[in-house]
């Protein structure tokens, strides 16, 4: 009981939140491109209800709302591309336009300041919008009905990062200014200073303990 108690005084106060989703944040944000150049029909979005769900083969969760022009062009055309956005070169700028405009206002896909490339994948061509630090090629799966939204499960078939962020094997975030989204217009990123933890000796330990308890508890 003491040691829980100095640890209470160590950590602080706990409040209860009334938009727990803010404890998961802040996320990556993107801009997801999807149409056709032949049809004429090439929208953008902010989107960072990102989730990826699956290893072999990559897989993720790309959740977007049903009132939006991009939900409709996802059922439709089932490729899409995600652009990681810095917080460089006015990107942020741009995620927040076409994040807050629809399509029936604006065509997001002839804004200035923009260049849109078309990746083929599969004898698929999907439209990119080109930033500092790289996108991903997707192909639409399976969606989920959540309601008012749905789930996209989205298989990556491509993932391109610019070769001075890809440090090791990892995309340097820190290096790249990955932005990350708090809430509403609010973005930070990760520090420059940011550096890939290596597994420390307690951590090792920690891991066989409870592994162990884990083949214990299978075995009882």
């Amino acid at each position: 009981m003491v040691r829980e108690t100095v640890l209470a005084e160590h950590i602080g106060e706990f409040i209860e939140i009334n938009k727990p989703l803010r404890a998961l944040r802040p996320v990556p944000v993107y801009i997801l491109a999807v149409g056709s150049r032949r049809e004429g029909k090439v929208n953008l979005m902010a989107l960072s209800w990102v989730t990826p769900i699956q290893k072999h083969p990559p897989l993720l969760c790309a959740v977007v709302e049903k009132k939006n022009c991009t939900h409709g062009l996802l059922a439709s055309f089932k490729a899409y591309s995600l652009s990681l956005v810095s917080l460089e070169h006015g990107e942020v700028e741009l995620a927040k336009f076409v994040g807050t405009h629809s399509c029936r206002e604006v065509d997001k896909s002839k804004l200035e300041n923009i260049t849109i490339i078309y990746d083929n994948k599969d004898g698929m061509e999907v439209p990119v919008v080109l930033t500092r630090v790289g996108y991903l090629v997707l192909g639409v799966e399976h969606v989920i009905d959540l309601g008012v939204s749905s789930c996209f499960i989205s298989r990556i078939l491509k993932a391109k990062i610019n070769k001075k962020y890809f440090k090791n094997d990892y995309l340097d975030v820190g290096e790249a200014r990955v932005a990350l989204h708090v809430a509403k217009h609010i973005f930070t990123r990760p520090s420059k200073d940011y550096k890939l933890v290596v597994e420390t000796p307690w951590g090792i330990a920690v891991r066989k303990y409870w592994r162990d308890k884990i083949e214990e508890f299978r075995g009882s």
